[in-house]
């Protein structure tokens, strides 16, 4: 497999400008939003979370306008505040504007202190003109809700400075210092140099939100009034949009993965009828379940998909979540992400989504930046710009809630299974230990009364008389009755531990272990009151 080969389908990722190519079902949005940019000079674009804006703009739009070649376009994402960020939205914008445009024009001789983002549009132009080029700009700014995580001020002054870009062709502080420089220095601007100043520019400008975000918008109303006039709402796929997403890409020929192939009526009655069970087809479960359909095809170089080898859309969805986690390599790491997933960003009782914000995520699952940004990157998880600064995080779509929830389940069936072995194995061992110290005790005691005996036995032999015989006979009684004494004492001694034993068990909650150490007194004296008191007890607590 070479290096530039690629799937035909870019599963849960977005569409890149370089996969135009591959992007179909989406042909009536893109002209519509096309038109609109030829018309007017600010769209918003809307929809709900995971209809796909992020493709239509990369792959639709962008590559459009670059071919059409009368304007420019950047792509410019802000990313969420954060407490340490030093870089402001106008600031970001600036910079991505003036990229690439480093040469001084006259500008610089009359205002060289101008931080704005028309200051940086006119900047292009004019360096763009010096070389022959006449293009306009088509600024893009994705997740345009980000913008409002930032400090009010920030917010505020790129409201500003956006309007001024929008609507103004020479700001008046410009024009009055070019006045100026006129008087005091004629020469420093050429005729040439006042017409570019006034030589209007051409922008256009295209926000993408969140329909669930739109009210923010209204925060730039005092600075740009007209901001919502021209909406542009992305709509689900249509039934025959989905069809087109999923069969024209099977059918290209190129430098793909897998070879060419297409699917049977019926296959595609069942990848469409799952689609569309819960309302509108969206394309985050379109793509995740033609790119598992593409993995069988390089698998099993089957080029002829029937509605047998789609098999069940929910085993897909598990399965891509199970796949994920799996490429963590890390045991800790994926135990901590399964954690943070099945038991924090989902409700088991409800079967929803939850969100949780990233500073809970650190404390609560002890997930490091990296990892939560990995889990981003598979999507698995989705980053939500939070009006606090920073992010929230929840499971990036609603069809990966069951096949978590089941993850959950054998996840917790395992851990219980290993916790059970391993108390098991402890209180094995814990019992041989025990064993081994009785039966060590016992042979002791046996080689000692035996040698009592031995001794006895020769002290009477070497007499030879009946009275130190007898005698003898008296002092091996004695010595076996100091025995007996001593033994009985070791044996209230070994029960009393093993009454403590089984009271330290029984506080630690661990009846199994606590009834052994009972039992272990019953072997030494099976009559001993307490002990048998106490196992009573200690049964009927673990029948309970």
């Amino acid at each position: 497999m070479q290096a530039h080969q690629s799937n035909r389908y870019p599963g849960a990722r977005p569409f890149s400008p370089d996969q135009q190519h591959l992007f179909f079902g989406r042909e009536k949005a893109v002209r519509e939003l096309y038109g609109l940019i030829q018309l007017q000079q600010l769209i918003i674009l809307y929809s709900k979370s995971g209809l796909g804006k992020s493709s239509l703009l990369n792959a639709g739009i962008l590559p459009l306008v670059e071919q059409e070649g009368r304007l420019t376009t950047l792509n410019i994402r802000f990313n969420a505040w954060t407490e340490n960020k030093t870089e402001m939205p106008a600031q970001i914008a600036r910079e991505a504007i003036r990229k690439g445009y480093e040469q001084q024009t006259f500008l610089e001789k009359i205002y060289p202190d101008d931080r704005s983002l028309w200051y940086a549009a006119k900047t292009r132009q004019l360096n763009d003109t010096k070389s022959g080029v006449s293009k306009g700009l088509l600024l893009v700014f994705d997740q345009f809700e980000e913008l409002f995580t930032y400090p009010e001020e920030a917010i505020q002054q790129f409201g500003r400075q956006f309007a001024e870009l929008l609507q103004t062709a020479v700001p008046q502080r410009v024009r009055k210092m070019t006045e100026l420089f006129r008087i005091a220095q004629p020469d420093l601007i050429s005729n040439e140099d006042e017409d570019a100043l006034e030589q209007r520019m051409t922008i256009r400008i295209v926000c993408a939100i969140r329909s669930d975000r739109m009210s923010l918008l209204d925060i730039l109303k005092p600075q740009v009034p007209q901001i919502l006039a021209n909406r542009y709402e992305l709509q689900s796929l249509s039934k025959t949009e989905a069809r087109a997403a999923i069969v024209q890409p099977a059918k290209m020929a190129g430098d793909f993965i897998s070879l060419p192939f297409e699917y049977t009526p019926q296959a595609l009655d069942t990848m469409l009828g799952y689609l569309t069970r819960g309302g509108p087809v969206e394309s985050f479960q379109l793509q995740i379940l033609c790119q598992s359909v593409e993995q069988k095809v390089i698998d099993e170089n089957d080029t002829y998909i029937d509605h047998n080898d789609i098999g069940d859309p929910e085993e897909v969805f598990r399965n891509y979540y199970d796949n994920q986690i799996a490429r963590i390599e890390d045991r800790e790491e994926q135990l901590a992400a399964r954690r943070l997933i099945e038991e924090g960003l989902v409700y088991e009782k409800e079967q929803r989504r939850l969100t949780l914000y990233e500073g809970q995520i650190r404390d609560d699952f002890e997930i490091s930046d990296d990892l939560l940004r990995r889990l981003v990157d598979t999507h698995l998880l989705r980053a939500e710009p939070s009006l606090r600064g920073g992010y929230t995080y929840e499971l990036s779509h609603d069809t990966l809630v069951v096949p978590v929830l089941k993850a959950k389940v054998r996840r917790v069936e395992s851990e219980q299974k290993a916790l059970e072995a391993a108390e098991a194995a402890a209180r094995e061992a814990e019992l041989a230990n025990e064993r081994r110290k009785k039966r060590r005790a016992y042979m002791l005691a046996i080689a000692g009364f035996v040698l009592s005996v031995l001794s006895i036995a020769a002290l009477i032999y070497a007499l030879g008389q009946r009275r130190k015989a007898d005698e003898a006979k008296q002092k091996a009684e004695q010595a076996l009755s100091q025995f007996k004494i001593e033994q009985a004492a070791r044996n209230r001694l070994e029960i009393e531990k093993r009454l403590q034993n089984a009271a330290v068990y029984r506080k630690a909650g661990a009846l199994d272990l606590a009834i052994g150490e009972l039992e272990q007194g019953m072997a030494i004296d099976s009559a001993n009151i307490d002990l048998a008191t106490r196992m009573q007890e200690y049964r009927l607590l673990q029948s309970r």
